[in-house]
């Protein structure tokens, strides 16, 4: 299924790599590497994450601190946003 990072989502990635590499870019690039890669895991197997949080949508741990929340609708996942686990949830889209 074709992946569709919404707005929100895109803000998150942007603000986990701005973060991280205040302290090391290195570990930024691989961190949201891993994370693209974990959307695409999700492409290939749409139903993988847990049922979420809020109704119709799900959950999926791409590393120990990072999940990635997203819905299927009209045959593409759209990722809503991405969570640092230790970050209350769930929130506005």
């Amino acid at each position: 299924m074709k992946i569709r990072w919404l707005l929100k989502a895109e803000r998150n990635i942007e603000d986990i790599a701005d973060y991280i590499a205040q302290d090391n870019q290195l570990a930024a690039d691989e961190t949201i590497e891993k994370i693209r890669r974990g959307a695409e895991v999700i492409s290939q197997h749409p139903y993988i994450g847990k049922q979420g949080r809020v109704t119709g949508t799900h959950e999926f741990v791409v590393m120990i601190n990072y999940i990635l929340v997203y819905r299927i609708k009209n045959n593409q996942i759209h990722i809503l946003q991405v969570l640092h686990s230790a970050r209350q949830w769930p929130g506005g889209f």
